[in-house]
């Protein structure tokens, strides 16, 4: 056997053993997040020349390459950030919607009782016991607006806070990223490209950006059309300290997003606002209604009801504690027929349709909501 037979069989051997290395190198790697498996890129030899014209010269590796295929990349990363924005406006507004405790330990459940104890009050306008459960009520309803409007501003916070941490997230991923750029000339091994790869990942689905693999062979990351990776150059993102909700792309200023970034974004600057504005409406019809025909009654001294209720859009309270300044009577049958207060028992007919539109207005949100999601 000739040398040349020999080289050949050689340069098999040495790819044969890079197969081997690299297929090791995946099995290890088997559980390791963000890894891609590995392939050896094999071509022949440069053909040597011979009296017989140019020979083959065994086989070489060409280089080890990932099995991805950039395409569908972008395609997950696309659906990830929808399906992430989605994911985060559900979560909120599911938990918006528990904060109204509906049907059961709800405003609609309250008001029920406060109907009852009118129309009980209304059959004997004398009663002080009977006062006494109708501001009690009136105080339980109060209780359960104001319990809501906390929940729901709780609920703000608490995705304004998880927005600042999905920033975080996404201003170390564009560093790390930057970072691996700054190599990328030098040569950009598998495992720096699943590093990378992970990272952008990472971006889509907390904040919706996407990506692009420069000439060079660097990345440039862009999100809500701004650049915020080129190369080695890095623009962080921060929220308006000014303004709820708003992110700020520190070079040119405010930017939306997407991922579970945009979706936290859109809770607190449209799902949850939508939420509490329909509440807060509801809350001043109900405390109008009440005031405007309690000012109408007689108390039992004749004279005409004070307002019951207050509400300064942020705390709704009860004026009165004392039952004997409730009015039960009107103006044509005397302070002590209960015609009053059966008027005031009758507004279940207005008010209960409007606590019955602002659940529906709550339950039909996150319906939508989940909808889309699924």
């Amino acid at each position: 056997m000739g040398m040349s037979a020999l080289s050949i069989a050689l340069s098999g051997l040495r790819t044969s053993q890079a197969a081997i290395e690299t297929a090791s190198h995946n099995i290890a790697n088997a559980g390791t997040e963000g890894y891609t498996r590995q392939r050896v890129d094999r071509r022949p030899g440069f053909p040597r020349q011979t009296m017989y014209g140019p020979m083959g010269s065994g086989v070489d590796v060409a280089g080890i390459s990932r099995s991805r295929d950039s395409y569908l990349d972008a395609r997950v990363r696309t659906t990830t950030s929808a399906s992430k924005a989605l994911d985060a406006r559900v979560e909120f507004g599911q938990r918006a919607e528990d904060a109204f405790a509906e049907p059961d330990n709800g405003i609609t459940s309250s008001l029920g009782r406060l109907w009852s104890s009118f129309m009980s009050l209304a059959q004997k306008p004398g009663d002080a016991s009977l006062g006494t459960g109708v501001l009690g009520n009136l105080n339980d309803v109060a209780g359960r607006v104001n319990q809501a409007r906390g929940e729901l501003d709780n609920l703000g916070t608490n995705a304004l806070q998880r927005l600042q941490s999905n920033i975080d997230t996404a201003n170390a991923a564009m560093d790390r990223i930057a970072g691996i750029n700054r190599v990328t000339p030098a040569g950009l091994a598998p495992d720096q490209a699943d590093e990378r790869d992970k990272a952008l990942d990472e971006l889509a689905a907390t904040i919706g950006a996407t990506s692009v693999v420069l000439p060079d062979g660097k990345v440039r990351v862009a999100v809500g059309g701004k650049t915020v990776v080129d190369g080695d150059y890095v623009s962080h993102l921060s929220l308006d300290p000014l303004q709820a909700g708003t992110v700020i792309h520190n070079a040119t200023g405010p930017v939306t997003l997407g991922g579970s970034a945009g979706g936290l974004q859109t809770a607190i600057t449209g799902d949850l606002p939508a939420l509490r504005t329909k509440l807060d409406t509801f809350v001043t019809g109900l405390v109008a209604a009440v005031n405007t025909q309690h000012a109408a009654n007689k108390t039992s001294a004749g004279v005409n009801g004070a307002p019951l209720l207050a509400d300064d859009g942020v705390v709704m309270s009860v004026l009165i504690t004392d039952p004997t300044q409730l009015a039960a009577g009107d103006a044509a049958g005397g302070a002590q027929n209960g015609n009053g207060a059966a008027a005031l028992a009758n507004l279940r007919v207005t008010q209960d349709a409007a606590s019955r539109d602002l659940v529906s207005f709550v339950g039909g949100t996150v319906a939508n909501l989940v909808r889309s999601n699924d």
